[in-house]
């Protein structure tokens, strides 16, 4: 990733790296822009958005205190884990997110500054999100059916994985980084993604609402391919407009959608459907993040789905 993005703004990553600091304003005015864009319907996750305004504010707050530079990249870490987990109620995914996606030494020290960051930012945030899943997991019993699909799902879950992190990779080379044009960039991605709604409901945001639709017994097969393909196309060319916003939940929502049309096309029986997009926003997730012990618990703690 580049050191600064074409707002100004430097990565929280290049941060911990580089011992670099996170500049306050700007990266609040960004966090603060990535909110507006997403709200308006840009393809964007928001959870980028909390992650580097709470990590911005504790990389200032550590500086003060003259904390040493190990330190200083844990606790900025462990801020993002945080943003992460107080925007979605998963704490123990934020911990996860610090110590196994941030680059930072993992330790006991880091391990019990990241869980009290985010369980405190959890808890903190309760009043505001709630405390219950983000999406309603139905109530489906074992099938031995999702044993015999994993395989599958898993191949198909690393093909797309590799795919979509591969397209987002590439926007790097042709994203539009004069900030001359960034309005008139976004905002034409913005209102293309908008008018593709209208053909394929679910596409905007962050991808929500394409997993509340594969979650639904009813949604038709042909809907979740084409979700499943138009999704991080969309993603792709809203950071190639230069918008800056997260790809972790459309990552997510791709993953469903896949993991459900990949049952589907088997056969399975309509209750296989949401184990298996479960899965597959998973696997698809730990391909593009490489980080399987966060993606595996983020999944679980947005649905709070049975153990079986």
């Amino acid at each position: 990733m580049a050191a600064e993005k074409a707002t100004g703004t430097r990565s929280i990553e290049e941060s911990i790296r580089s011992r670099a600091p996170l500049p306050l304003g700007r990266s609040f005015a960004d966090a603060l822009l990535q909110l507006l864009a997403v709200g308006a319907g840009i393809s964007l996750g928001r959870e980028q958005a909390p992650r580097q305004a709470s990590a911005a504010v504790l990389d200032r707050l550590s500086r003060l205190c003259h904390l040493g530079e190990e330190q200083r990249r844990i606790v900025v870490a462990s801020a993002a884990g945080a943003g992460l987990a107080a925007v979605y109620n998963v704490p123990v995914a934020g911990i996860l997110f610090t110590l196994e996606a941030m680059p930072v030494r993992r330790g006991w020290r880091a391990l019990l500054i990241a869980t009290a960051m985010s369980v405190t930012a959890t808890v903190t945030a309760w009043p505001i999100v709630g405390r219950r899943p983000v999406y309603d997991f139905p109530a489906v019993g074992f099938s031995t059916t999702v044993l015999y699909l994993f395989p599958l799902l898993l191949l198909v879950a690393v093909c797309v994985g590799r795919l979509f992190l591969t397209l987002m990779q590439s926007t790097s080379r042709w994203k539009v980084v004069d900030p001359r044009w960034l309005p008139l960039s976004v905002g034409a991605a913005t209102a293309g993604v908008v008018a593709l709604s209208l053909l394929v409901p679910g596409v905007t945001g962050n991808g929500e609402q394409i997993i509340h639709t594969v979650l639904s017994p009813a949604s038709p097969l042909f809907l979740l391919v084409i979700l499943a393909v138009a999704k991080p196309l969309l993603t792709a060319v809203s950071l190639g407009s230069g918008a800056v916003g997260g790809t972790l939940t459309p990552a997510l929502a791709v993953g469903a959608a896949a993991g459900a049309a990949t049952a589907m096309l088997t056969g399975a029986e309509p209750h296989v459907l949401a184990p298996a997009s479960l899965l597959g926003a998973a696997m698809v997730l730990a391909v593009m993040q490489r980080a399987p012990l966060f993606a595996a618990v983020i999944a679980w703690e947005l649905t709070w789905a049975p153990w079986w």
